[in-house]
């Protein structure tokens, strides 16, 4: 990255504040990379961080700002306040929260569920597939044509259940990505407010 994608990357991640208050900070970022001069671009880049990162940060301290300089009745509750919307709120919150649980669970286990009965098809045709093979040897001296059709199917049988398997195993890891990231966005949210 250069010092040009940085500062337009940062630029665009400012577009959320009021227009002096992005200028100053690019204005700002813009002197640190003169400062530290062309040579050393790389390595402020890499002091820095992110434009993402720079531009949180700069957000942040905007927004600390802005709630020092607002008047104290505008704060809001007081503890006494928050502790009387709590107990009047606990009737209607506590068994929607209850709900809401209720409904993530049943979704987890629903997808365990399918993904469970994916893997035992897919077993089942597999051991249809062995089983079909071997009873078509058995009749190799007998009968080749039995035999050719027995395991031709086995080995169909056998395809098929490890393509269930691969699909119910490709599945289960697209889940289990899928309710991590979800989990870590909801605990980043909460962490952050």
């Amino acid at each position: 990255m250069t010092r040009n994608e940085f500062m337009f990357q940062l630029r665009t991640k400012l577009k959320r504040l009021p227009q002096s208050d992005a200028e100053d900070a690019v204005a700002y970022y813009q002197g640190y990379f003169d400062d530290a001069g062309p040579e050393n671009e790389q390595e402020v880049i890499k002091e820095l961080g992110s434009p993402s990162e720079v531009a949180g940060k700069i957000i942040r301290e905007f927004a600390f700002k802005q709630l020092e300089n607002q008047p104290d009745s505008k704060k809001g509750m007081g503890p006494i306040g928050w502790v009387v919307l709590i107990v009047l709120a606990s009737p209607i919150a506590l068994p929607v929260g209850i709900a809401i649980l209720a409904v993530f669970f049943a979704v987890i286990v629903s997808v365990l569920g399918i993904l469970l009965g994916l893997g035992a098809a897919g077993l089942v045709a597999a051991a249809v597939g062995i089983f079909s093979a071997v009873v078509g040897m058995t009749s190799l001296v007998s009968d080749p044509a039995s035999t050719l059709y027995y395991v031709g199917r086995g080995m169909i049988a056998l395809g098929f259940g490890a393509a269930i398997l691969w699909v119910a195993c490709w599945l289960a890891r697209m889940a289990v990505v899928g309710i991590s990231r979800l989990t870590a966005k909801w605990m980043k949210r909460r962490s952050d407010k």
